[in-house]
């Protein structure tokens, strides 16, 4: 399977500045591979604000189900309005996180992105769900670290917020982040708009966890490198 499948397969749409970002350490002609699998239509090329963007077709999608097991998101031109904002910042933070921790030489275990890391859990007899929009997993000072991110354009509103965050304070008490690792997960909200949010977040933060410890996993607006430093 070629590496331009395989980020397809995590990140579901990226940009040819995005797959050369990725591969550029592997030596690999990207643009030449590309365009086989555009010929072999696997591939498709799809347009966004005279952006291009490459996804799987459904060709595509069966193939790598064929292979895999797993079954890609099937992206239409139709869907790009609502589907690509929110995705491609996704996708943007983790890359940027991604190409960080390789500079860094930290090893990354795995990430994956939005319906690839949902999590399931059980809290007082109750199934739940958690959402984050990514999941990053890597060794840090000798230690497992999980940071979940969360990323919001200013769409979300303060009550969608609270359940979010009360829906963390589910999960750290039925410990089953501990089937990733030992270590409280970090979860890292990535806020899009003015202050306001952020100090928003930050009480609904400071109300729904009394415990510190627990608080303290939460962090606001921090990328790759600052998060490395407070490890």
């Amino acid at each position: 399977m070629t590496e331009i499948l395989k980020y397809l397969i995590k990140f579901k749409l990226l940009s040819l500045d995005q797959l050369i970002l990725l591969i550029a350490s592997f030596e690999i002609d990207v643009v030449k591979d590309l365009a086989y699998l555009l010929e072999q239509k696997l591939a498709q090329e799809l347009i966004y604000k005279e952006e291009k963007y490459y996804a799987f077709t459904k060709t595509g999608v069966n193939t790598i189900y064929r292979l895999t097991k797993q079954r890609p998101r099937l992206i239409s031109q139709k869907l790009l309005p609502i589907y690509l904002p929110h995705r491609l910042g996704v996708n943007k933070i983790i890359i940027e996180f991604i190409l960080e921790l390789r500079s860094q030489k930290i090893l990354i275990y795995d990430y994956q992105l939005e319906e690839d890391c949902y999590i399931k859990f059980n809290y007082q007899a109750r199934k739940l769900n958690l959402t984050p929009d990514a999941q990053l997993i890597f060794l840090a000072d000798n230690k497992k670290i999980h940071l979940l991110l969360e990323f919001d354009r200013g769409t979300m509103s303060a009550n969608q917020l609270r359940l979010k965050v009360q829906k963390y304070e589910k999960y750290f008490k039925s410990y089953q982040y501990k089937e990733v690792s030992p270590y409280l997960p970090l979860v890292n909200f990535i806020l899009i708009g003015n202050d306001n949010r952020r100090l928003m977040l930050t009480s609904l933060i400071r109300k729904i966890f009394q415990d510190d410890k627990l608080r303290s996993t939460f962090i606001i607006d921090l990328d790759i490198k600052e998060l490395l430093a407070i490890i």
